[in-house]
């Protein structure tokens, strides 16, 4: 349910210029809230409600589950721990929405990556246990729908979340 005071004439999805899958780009989103490309400092997802930009406050990261594997495994580990760190720091809410299911991230034969899934699993676990702004968010394929869907549907519900709570 949408927040009784939600106007979705004053509701702008803020995705992130640098994005290159273009999510909520569906006629069906574009007919319910403006989506507008913006260089944001925190994540590749947030949101404008009434004139406010909530860019500073809320964040999403998108995954797919193949690219998170490949960055916790890879050369770049660090840097993107210290990037999801950062965000989740400065962020009231930050969720790494995560486009596939734990069972495909744990699976060894799912993407071609050669990292340790047991090992990669305790590292989300442990980056989550160390700051409680930041969780990972799995969303598996559905009969009503793709994962991507699900997941567009997903971080709708965080920021209409955010905004019910947070909203005055």
């Amino acid at each position: 349910m949408v927040y009784k005071h939600f106007d979705s004439k004053k509701f702008i999805i803020l995705r992130d210029s640098r994005e290159q899958i273009k999510r909520f780009s569906s006629s069906e989103w574009l007919r319910k809230f403006k989506v507008e490309d913006r260089t944001l400092s925190h994540g590749d997802y947030s949101f404008e409600y009434n004139g406010d930009d909530f860019s500073s406050h809320f964040g999403i990261e998108y995954k797919r589950v193949c690219e998170l594997l490949g960055n916790i495994g890879s050369e770049g580990r660090q840097e993107f721990k210290d990037k999801i760190y950062n965000c989740a720091r400065r962020c009231d809410f930050y969720r790494v929405v995560v486009e596939g299911s734990l069972g495909q991230f744990l699976d060894p034969l799912y993407c071609q990556s050669k990292m340790d899934r047991f090992l990669a699993f305790t590292t989300i676990y442990k980056w989550q246990s160390d700051n409680r702004h930041l969780k990972f968010e799995f969303i598996p394929d559905s009969p009503i729908g793709t994962a991507q869907t699900l997941a567009e549907m997903v971080i709708f519900q965080f920021m209409e979340g955010y905004l019910k709570y947070n909203y005055r």
